[in-house]
């Protein structure tokens, strides 16, 4: 068998030595240790009888002996791992048997060298696979215990809050993160297996990923936070000093009509205020200083000098290892990188405030990169106790958050985003030890690393997820109250303007009634006088014609206060209703651009009446000429298209309009302003005031009746040349005259009402178009309002009268108009999503049962479709919205769903006289067994 007798005497040795190293796994088996002994100097007797070998063998395998016997001196094996210690040995001694026969064939010193050296590598790779398990076991413990305390945490806050916080979630998933760890180390432990291992790997890096996406959500809310509580001081100083600043400039000024009372901050930074920001802001221009900063003053080689102390430390708490020189080396890159950007923003800063901020990030960032380069240079059974460790730190932390939310009860009556992401963190920390186990593994299985490593990715996505989630609500938090900060420092200056504008009206207008006052009095003693008529009417016109005057400014100017004013409380309405829907993610964005268009078409109109008012103060103090008529009566404008057919409507919401009243009877005239005053010397011509009324006289001295153009303007005088006013029917038609007779055009506000004139005069009814809105009037001419039903169809017209279009919110219901006009019922599609109309028009919302399906429309009203939580119970609602009921497929999972459309879960149930599980997901077990009992693929139970 062996051709030479040295090759006989060294298989007699290996023989031997495997005897004795079967004889010590033996003893340990029964005693319950392997090398207990140790701690007495008892070391694993191994088999080492060469009494024949050569000198220098022997030599060779002392050394490997005396190895071996330091390396276990080093350790504490633990009788309670005895499996371990078992393992520990048939390794040890499967490295020597190696070791003794590859020296036994060899005849080169030098060969024999590097064969020790490389058996002892193989020694020191198996001690340290046995020293790193316990260290991921220790880790993982404390995960679990950090989880278990931030769940306790979560707990005491009960019943504040009911949900998982965002700090549980993170614990929980560090805890999974370091099983996935520990499970990856005991794999590499193990015999080889890559596959496992590779799997282990993919789920430490799913669990790290989950959890990195929540510590992101949770750091991005925490800046929000930051932000907002910022602008938040920033704003109350400003709002002081605004304030500081309006009440200096109040005092001594008159007291002003208030009129429109608009919170925010009225006055912006002075000249020195921004001399002194933009000296500021011209700190930041210096070049990159160097890390030596001998010149910087005492407050920042303080705080340089901390930040020294901290890179100290920290490096004084690893021990570099010379064959990791590429590590090394990027941690040197990476610290001085820090370092040097830390140094340019403290050199920089002015504010010693933010130069501790800055100084706590940088250090934040150093431990980062050091925990980096440990993670990147630690030791396989390290590794697993550092996850487990992480583990246990994130389900305490999980715990914790749990504890919290549950104290904050009633106030939270669901899980919080904050017990999610730590929840989710305890799962990427377990997946992740599941990976470093499966790395760890002496049989390196690659299948579970990578699966291992896909659990991780896959757990960090979904704790990213909800990190985004909770940067998302903070950033629209913010957002909000940021408009709300525009609003209100809008809302200041425009406030500012508007005073100064009020206090110019308030004395144009205390100015006019002083007028009207004393022109009435003067025409009340001329009156009163014994002068003769003729020389009464020749004092009297000037001056009543100046009183006409007067008081038609004096009515325009109350008049577009008193407008503008309602508009302001209109819009302010608007405003807070937008400010509600804004902060509420629940709103449709329709339901948003509805209340912007309303407030912007407000606004303009409010803009437009400021105009005209200070125009009006400003204009000379002349009658305004009347609007010029056509020479022959128009043809009213049509009424708009045939709007489409809808089905059967509804009454409407509200009661609509009654019948019309008849048009009203002509009115007495008013005797008109500022007419000539007549001459007895001169013969009768033009304007004669005789008897009160007016008349007008040719040239020819006849005097005329009809209708008669003056000086631009139309008037009517009687079969008897009385000049008419008020109301006018002639022809058919109807007419307005002034109180001077001139007659009137465009729109008319009579008796709380409004009217339209024609260019010609003459009164419009029906369907009328102005400006690009349609309006309404009815047969008396007056315009209508609010709800009005036409050839069928129902219509809304605004306050103003212009029709409504578009989504229209009434007495808490939301209707829809179309482009004509006319209100939509039944299905309708906007923007994508389908929404329903009651028969009065209103948006439906909640279940709704059409053609003997069953639909769910959302509080915004559009329609649902996919997987629907209403009431504790779930429901699948298939692509056209309506209801599922029996067997559902979504992706690769089947679900069961009852006749109320609620989807079964965690129970057996049977249909077509076969058994079937579902589990809590609701999802069906195919290929499994389910309380001893084996499903099919297709989750039938079979005996």
């Amino acid at each position: 068998m062996f051709a030479s007798k040295s090759e006989r005497k060294v298989h007699y040795s290996i023989r031997k030595f495997s005897i004795g190293v079967a004889s010590v796994v033996v003893a340990s088996l029964v005693m319950g240790s392997v090398v207990h002994a140790t701690e007495n100097e008892g070391i694993t007797q191994v088999a080492t009888s060469y009494n024949k070998a050569n000198e220098s063998q022997t030599e060779h395998r002392k050394d490997v002996d005396e190895y071996i016997k330091k390396m276990l001196s080093e350790i504490q094996l633990d009788r309670r791992k005895h499996t371990q210690n078992v393992n520990l040995n048939i390794k040890l001694s499967a490295i020597k048997t190696k070791y003794l026969y590859e020296l036994s064939v060899l005849k080169e010193n030098s060969k024999k060298e590097e064969l020790t050296s490389k058996t002892k590598k193989e020694l020191d790779a198996a001690f340290e696979k046995f020293k790193k398990e316990p260290e991921l076991t220790k880790k993982l413990a404390e995960a679990k215990q950090k989880a278990k305390a931030q769940k306790e945490e979560d707990f005491r806050n009960y019943p504040t809050n009911t949900y998982k916080t965002l700090e549980l979630e993170i614990a929980e998933f560090d805890v999974k993160v370091k099983e996935a760890e520990l499970e990856l180390v005991k794999e590499e432990a193990k015999p080889r297996n890559e596959e496992k291992i590779k799997q282990a790997k993919a789920k430490v890096e799913s669990k790290k990923a989950e959890a990195t996406r929540l510590e992101e959500i949770k750091t991005e809310r925490k800046k929000a936070e930051e932000e907002a509580k910022r602008k938040a001081e920033e704003s109350e100083k400003k709002a002081a000093e605004a304030k500081q600043k309006v009440d200096t400039k109040e005092q001594g000024k008159p007291k002003r009509r208030a009129k429109r009372g608009v919170s925010g901050e009225l006055a912006t930074p002075d000249k020195k205020e921004n001399d002194a920001k933009s000296s500021d802001s011209s700190v930041g221009e210096e070049t990159l200083p160097s890390p030596s900063l001998n010149m910087a003053n005492e407050s920042q080689t303080e705080h340089r000098k901390d930040v020294d102390e901290y890179i100290k430390k920290m490096l004084s708490e690893i021990q570099l290892d010379r064959r990791k020189h590429t590590q090394n080396v990027n941690l040197n890159i990476k610290l001085s990188a820090i370092k040097t950007k830390y140094l340019y923003e403290l050199s920089v800063l002015k504010e010693n405030s933010k130069k501790e901020e800055l100084t706590s990030k940088t250090k934040a960032e150093l431990t980062a990169a050091f925990e980096q380069f440990k993670k990147d240079t630690l030791k396989p059974e390290k590794k697993v106790a550092e996850a487990e460790k992480k583990v246990e730190e994130a389900k305490k932390k999980a715990k914790d958050q749990k504890e919290e939310d549950r104290r904050n009860y009633p106030t939270n009556t669901y899980k919080t985003l904050e017990l999610e992401i730590a929840e989710s963190d305890v799962k990427v920390k377990e997946a992740e030890l599941e990976l470093v186990k499966e790395e760890a593994n002496e049989s390196r299985n690659e299948e579970k690393i990578k699966q291992a490593k896909e659990k991780v990715e896959s757990k960090k996505a979904e704790a990213t997820r909800l990190e985004k989630i909770k940067t998302d609500r903070k950033k629209a938090e913010e957002e909000a109250k940021r408009k709300a900060e525009e609003s209100e420092k809008k809302a200041a200056e425009a406030k500012q303007k508007v005073d100064a504008e009020e206090y110019a009206l308030e004395a144009k207008i205390a100015e006019l009634e002083y007028e009207v006052q004393r022109l009435e009095k003067e025409l009340k003693e001329i009156d009163e006088s014994d002068s003769e008529d003729y020389l009464k009417e020749g004092l009297r016109a000037p001056l009543q014609s100046k009183l006409d005057t007067k008081k038609a400014k004096l009515s325009k100017l109350e008049e577009l206060s008193d407008k503008i004013d309602e508009l302001d409380a209109e819009i302010a309405k608007l405003e807070v209703q937008l400010k509600d829907a804004e902060g509420n993610n629940n709103v449709e964005a329709y339901f948003k651009e509805g209340l912007e268009k309303t407030t912007a078409e407000k606004k303009a109109e409010l803009e437009k009446a400021e105009a005209d008012l200070k125009k009006a103060v400003d204009e000379p103090e002349t009658p305004a000429p009347a609007p010029q008529p056509a020479p022959a009566p128009e043809k009213p404008a049509p009424a708009p298209e045939k709007p489409a057919e809808k089905p059967a409507p509804a009454p409407a919401p509200e009661k609509p309009a009654e019948k019309p009243a008849p048009a009203p009877a002509p009115e007495k005239p008013a005797p008109a302003p500022e007419k000539p005053a007549p001459t007895p010397e001169t013969p009768k011509t033009g304007w004669k005031q005789e008897n009160g009324m007016w008349y007008f006289y040719n040239t020819d001295g006849s005097m005329a009746t009809g209708w008669l153009q003056n000086n631009g303007s139309w008037y009517y005088l009687n079969s008897n040349g009385a000049m008419a006013t008020g109301w006018l029917q002639n022809n058919g038609s109807w007419y307005y005259l002034n109180s001077n007779g001139a007659m009137a055009t465009g729109w008319l506000q009579y008796n709380g009402s409004w009217y339209y004139l024609n260019a010609n005069g003459d009164m419009a009814t029906g369907w009328f178009q102005y400006n690009g809105s349609w309006y309404y009037l009815n047969a008396n001419g007056d315009m209508a309002t609010g709800w009005f039903q036409y050839n069928g169809s129902w219509y809304y017209l605004n306050a103003n009268g212009d029709m409504a279009t578009g989504w229209f919110q009434y007495n808490g219901s939301w209707y829809y108009l179309n482009a004509n006009g006319d209100m939509a019922t039944g299905w309708f599609q906007y923007n994508g999503s389908w929404y329903y109309l009651n028969a009065n028009g209103d948006m439906a919302t909640g279940w709704l049962q059409y053609n003997g399906s069953w639909y769910y429309l959302n509080s915004n009203g559009a329609m649902v479709t996919g997987w629907l939580q209403n009431n504790g119970s779930w429901y699948y609602l298939n692509a056209n919205g309506s209801m599922a009921t029996d067997w559902v497929k979504d992706g690769d999972t089947w679900y069961y769903l009852e006749a109320s459309g609620a989807m079964k879960a965690s129970q057996w149930f049977k249909v077509s006289d076969k058994w079937y599980y579902v589990n809590g997901s609701g999802a069906l077990a195919v290929n499994t067994t389910v309380d001893s009992y084996r499903v099919n693929a297709n989750g039938e139970w079979v005996n």
